[in-house]
């Protein structure tokens, strides 16, 4: 399988990449924030490995601007990160993008803040760690 790559500046001194899959196996664009790049990084080695075309930004602000010219059908994201945390990029998603499904993990703030991304409009939440199992049945859209 042949990929492209391609970098950009991040609006923070991170940056972010876009990985494209030409596999026309791929099922879902995502896109995978958090401040970890860790996380990101296994978590876009794994949605790759299942043919998924994945983006990936360092926070919250860098978002709207993905979602506009990515597109992606998923957004994946931890609730803790520097300047815009999960919670306002929720608000944002389901008021700007409702039709993009929001998956939030976090391994700071379980309970309390994961109720409340999912009242916010997180469509499933992960408490870190999870599984690999977890995340698939998570990216699974339910009826």
């Amino acid at each position: 399988m042949s990929r492209k790559r391609r970098v950009f500046g991040c609006t923070s001194a991170k940056p972010f990449i876009v990985t494209s899959s030409e596999d026309a196996s791929a099922r879902f664009k995502i896109l995978v924030v958090d401040d970890d790049p860790g996380v990101r990084k296994l978590l876009r080695a794994f949605l790759e490995s299942l043919g998924h075309e994945v983006a990936e930004a360092c926070d919250g602000r860098a978002v709207r601007n993905l979602c506009q010219n990515v597109a992606p059908d998923i957004v994946i994201l931890d609730l803790m990160m520097p300047e815009r945390d999960g919670i306002e990029t929720i608000r944002m998603l389901t008021t700007e993008f409702p039709a993009i499904r929001r998956i939030v993990m976090s391994g700071t703030f379980h309970g309390v803040f994961l109720r409340v991304a999912e009242q916010l409009g997180a469509h499933a939440v992960l408490p870190k760690p999870f599984s690999m199992d977890e995340l698939l049945l998570a990216l699974t859209p339910t009826p």
